[in-house]
């Protein structure tokens, strides 16, 4: 299901490691695109000054650019090697494969005035975290296991909740 990066030539997972943005796109574009790097139109950073064109993740952000799932933060980063938090993770799932959004959920950390609140309800809805039952943390830093774990859920119930 998942392709390993160059960064881990061993062929290992790595699972218990945190997971980055530039890795969490990669994970989500290769399920939703496939062979995102063999595409000769990606040209450019994404618009990401720190996106450089030599990273093997350059692809897979400009892809994600392209594709409206990511945007940066407000300075104008993308900041590849930072890790990547339930609630990031969750909107770039939303986005990439064009989940509803404001779907109703019963976690009891979530504040409904948050920026991210519309992309929660994902989560329950696809049981995502299927350890997290009352609490999401949203600010909690996902592994490389949990972000599988995630995607995998979504592929194994898209179609049993299919609209």
């Amino acid at each position: 299901l998942f392709y390993l990066d160059e960064k881990y030539p061993s062929g290992s997972f790595l699972g218990y490691r945190s997971v980055n943005r530039a890795e969490a796109v990669k994970f989500l574009l290769r399920v939703r695109f496939g062979d995102v790097e063999s595409e000769r139109n990606l040209d450019g950073s994404g618009g990401f000054p720190d996106v450089l064109s030599m990273e093997w993740y350059r692809p897979y952000v400009v892809k994600a650019v392209q594709n409206r799932i990511i945007h940066g933060y407000p300075d104008g980063l993308f900041r590849p090697a930072n890790g990547v938090n339930t609630v990031e993770f969750l909107k770039m799932l939303t986005k990439t494969f064009g989940l509803p959004e404001n779907l109703a959920h019963s976690y009891e950390d979530v504040e409904k005035s948050a920026w991210y609140g519309k992309y929660v309800g994902v989560a329950e809805y696809y049981q995502l975290f299927p350890k997290r039952i009352q609490k999401l943390e949203p600010g909690q830093s996902l592994t490389r296991d949990e972000v599988a774990v995630a995607i995998y859920q979504y592929l194994l119930n898209r179609d049993r909740y299919a609209q």
